[in-house]
């Protein structure tokens, strides 16, 4: 059942980003960079696999120069994490550059590097995990 449910999300998430950025293109990054990202998935995408299949991801998770450092994006870590500590499942993020320190304060682990393929050389872009398992 776990394949079905994740085939499934794959499939609604795919059809979902394309309805998005069809209607409501993304006018903030230049689509040739945005390309590469697209194109660099399948070389990371095996890190998603096996136990860590089903996760909670954290993505595009910042704050506004403003509001740094008064833990507003502490609260967004740790809601993502209870939400994937309450389905029992892994939460993982893509650390930006130089920010695998302030994950891995909250447990996560390097698992991988998502800045290969088509994005090689790009700064950041460790793969971090806390496995279900790390919480048991």
């Amino acid at each position: 059942m776990l394949i079905v449910r994740t085939g499934i999300k794959n499939v609604y998430a795919t059809v979902m980003g394309q309805l998005v950025s069809y209607f409501w293109p993304d006018r903030s990054a230049d689509p040739e960079h945005i390309k590469a990202f697209k194109d660099a998935v399948p070389y990371a995408a095996h890190l998603w696999s096996g136990v860590r299949e089903d996760a909670w991801h954290l993505d595009i998770l910042c704050t506004h120069p403003d509001f740094e450092n008064q833990k507003h994006g502490s609260l967004l870590v740790k809601w993502g994490i209870s939400q994937a500590e309450g389905e029992s499942i892994c939460t993982s993020v893509i650390a930006a550059w130089e920010k695998d320190p302030y994950y891995a304060k909250f447990g996560f682990k390097e698992v991988g590097r998502a800045d290969v393929g088509p994005i090689a050389g790009v700064k950041g872009g460790a793969v971090m995990f806390i496995d279900k398992e790390a919480r048991e």
